[in-house]
Parts: C-alpha cells; structure tokens; sequence
C-alpha cells in the first residue's frame, strides 16, 4: 500500500500498489515528478514464476474522483440547495480542476460548480413517485489541460415527502 503525505500529515487515503502480496517482496523504491506523479518499483520473488522479477506501479496521471458519490435531497428542497462536495484526488495539487456533469442531467436539475466540485440543485420540479434516483456522470479534468480526465457515476436519491396529507375533521 501508499500514502501521499503533504509534510508530516497524510494527504488522502491509502491506495494499493501491488495486488500480489504472496511473495517475497523487497528492494522497493519511489520516484517522483515536479507535477507530483509518480512510480515505485520493486523486486519480487516468483510473483511472475521467476526468482528476480521487477515490478513498477505508476501514480494515475490523471484527478480522480474519490469518497462518496452517494448524495440525497427532499423533493421539495429549494433551487441553490447544496447536496455536497465531489472529492477528488489531485496527483498535481499546483494545477487547477474543472468539474463538469456530463450526463444525466438532461432536465437540468443540477449544478457543479465548475472550480469547487459542489453539486448543488439548480432548479426545477423533481418527484419521487416519477423517478426517485438520478445518475450523473460527472467529469474533472486539469482546467489547463481537459484532455487529462476522468469520470464517475454520481447518485441522488430523492427522499420522499408527504404530498397529500390525509385531513381528519374535528368533531
């Protein structure tokens, strides 16, 4: 496993380097980039069925959304309500994000702020006897380079409210 630091505190979660870990393992070493990416390396016995095999892992190049993609609201929330944050990791803390929804969002119902990551609810009617979960593809990409990407499904549920409440006539 890895873990980014930045100075002596930890920067994110810990991530999995190398899936086989029923070999002995050793002589690994890290190497990185001005951007913050990069690669460690090892030698690992029989992990490939010789006795001096060399393995490499490479940081993804590219920011990644991470944590929870699972976001709720009430039917009735007002426009502007903030639902949450779309966290991400950044292999390159210097450069600027850009968010985007980039599908899933045909009726216009959300919002992400394109700097931030705040999902946000823009507008509009929604009813969860009509449909109760949408599905949004959102993108981030370095805002100076938005060919460097990736995508993840993100879900709001909606959480049903009483519509027509029952009157009972007093007596």
């Amino acid at each position: 496993y890895g873990q980014r630091f930045n100075n002596t505190t930890t920067s994110g979660t810990e991530f999995r380097i190398n899936k086989d870990t029923n070999f002995f393992i050793e002589r690994p070493s890290v190497a990185m980039d001005a951007d913050g990416d990069f690669v460690v390396a090892w030698q690992s016995y029989y992990q490939d069925g010789s006795r001096n095999g060399i393995f490499a892992w490479a940081s993804p190049l590219a920011p990644t959304i991470i944590g929870n993609t699972n976001f709720a609201i009430k039917e009735n929330f007002p426009t502007s309500t903030v639902l949450g944050v779309i966290n991400v990791y950044n292999p390159r803390p210097s450069e600027t994000l850009q968010f985007s929804i980039s599908s899933g969002n045909e009726a216009g119902f959300f919002s992400i702020n394109p700097t931030s990551g705040v999902l946000s609810f823009a507008g509009g009617s929604l009813d969860f006897e009509t449909k109760a979960t949408y599905t949004l593809t959102v993108q981030v990409a370095f805002a100076n380079n938005l060919t460097v990407n990736s995508t993840n499904l993100i879900t709001v549920e909606l959480q049903d409210i009483l519509d027509n409440p029952m009157l009972t006539p007093l007596t």
